[in-house]
This record gives C-alpha cells, sequence and structure tokens, in this order.
C-alpha cells in the first residue's frame, strides 16, 4: 500500500483537473498508477492500470485541447459540459481513493466537487486572460493549458 495515502483535498485537486480539462483528472491518476503499486482488486482503480484505456484517454486528452480552442464551443460551466467534466473529476478521485483501500465514495464526492469549482475557476481564468489582459481567444487557452500543466506536475510530485 501506498506510504502517502491521500485526503479528500487531494481527491478534490485531482477533480479540478477535470473541471479545466475533462480528461486531465483520470490522466493524472493514471500517470501515477504508472510509478506506484495499486492493490489489483481495488476498483475503479483498475480501470485505469490498463494500457487500452491510457492510451485511448490520451487521444481524447488531445482531442480535446484542440477543440477547447474553437471559438463555438460552449463554455465549460455549460450543463452539457460541466457534467462530463463532474463526471470525470468523480472516477478520477474514486479511483485515487479507491487505490488506497479508503473506499470509492469520499473521493467520488470530492473529486466531482472539485471538477465542478475547478471548472468555474477555470472559466474565470480564460476571461480574466481575455477580457481583462486582452489576449484572443487562442492564445488564452495555451496560457491555461501551461498553467494546468504546471499545475498536473505538482500534484503527481505529491500524490
Amino acid at each position: 500500500m501506498d506510504p502517502r495515502p491521500a485526503q479528500p483535498l487531494w481527491y478534490a485537486a485531482v477533480g479540478a483537473l477535470s473541471g479545466a480539462r475533462t480528461i486531465a483528472g483520470p490522466m493524472l491518476v493514471a500517470e501515477r498508477f504508472r510509478q506506484t503499486h495499486v492493490p489489483y482488486d481495488a476498483m475503479p482503480a483498475r480501470l485505469l492500470q490498463s494500457a487500452r484505456v491510457t492510451a485511448m484517454l490520451e487521444v481524447f486528452a488531445v482531442v480535446e485541447m484542440v477543440v477547447d480552442k474553437l471559438p463555438f464551443v460552449p463554455d465549460r460551466t455549460n450543463v452539457l459540459a460541466l457534467v462530463p467534466r463532474a463526471a470525470s473529476g468523480g472516477f478520477a478521485g474514486a479511483a485515487l481513493s479507491s487505490s488506497q483501500q479508503q473506499g470509492w465514495q469520499v473521493g467520488a464526492l470530492f473529486g466531482t466537487l472539485g471538477a465542478i469549482a475547478g471548472a468555474y475557476a477555470a472559466f474565470e481564468i480564460r476571461r480574466v486572460l481575455q477580457r481583462g489582459i486582452g489576449l484572443p481567444n487562442l492564445l488564452a487557452g495555451l496560457v491555461e493549458d501551461g498553467l494546468l500543466f504546471g499545475l498536473r506536475r505538482m500534484l503527481l510530485a505529491r500524490l
């Protein structure tokens, strides 16, 4: 078992990544699982150990990064965009907590709440970059991607 058990704040932080980019939370957890031992019977953690699932997540992540920059894509706080982000954050939190034999429920709850908060935070960051600083949508999206990449690296080092 991992000697550094994750706490609900970490589940929320991983969920917040999904709030910004839907696939980011599960991708982070899958990467962590490649670095540490995960108990075989831990569901839903076991799903993220699959090379096939990880490959699909990587493809979806690239597609999402491109599509996110298109001008006709609805805001991430729109219910049609928020529900998949919340589900993805909940799944990532559940996988992380179940991998540490803490049960999936707390991870799912905090991952979902983190994803919703992360969606609104990322929306505001993008809005400030565009309206406050005056960056075009594409450049604002690239700056946001850079911030998310940094957050992902920080979380991965601490989980």
